[in-house]
């Protein structure tokens, strides 16, 4: 499935391994490779795979160029790729 393929070479890439262990990044959306770790995480979300949920930001950061996120890889998030990718094509 190339969704499939995709998100893989993406989470390679920007080093994000799925673990269904929760956990919680901070993301600079400054840099370019956190940025890119935040389109991944809102595309994914967009089509309905919650790998990540983004979090509120403490008070002492400043600026919106900060992005926390919990992170908890599902297995049926797999599953759920076929619907968005099977309708995208009609």
């Amino acid at each position: 499935m190339p969704l499939q393929r995709d998100v893989a070479t993406s989470q390679r890439r920007l080093r994000m391994k799925p673990t269904a262990e929760p956990r919680t990044i901070k993301l600079d959306l400054r840099t370019p490779v956190d940025r890119a770790k935040s389109h991944l995480l809102h595309r994914l979300g967009a089509i309905g795979v919650a790998w990540g949920q983004a979090m509120p930001i403490a008070t002492n950061k400043t600026g919106s160029f900060h992005e926390h996120w919990a992170l908890v890889w599902r297995p049926s998030s797999r599953s759920r790729w076929w619907r968005p990718a099977s309708t995208a094509t009609r």
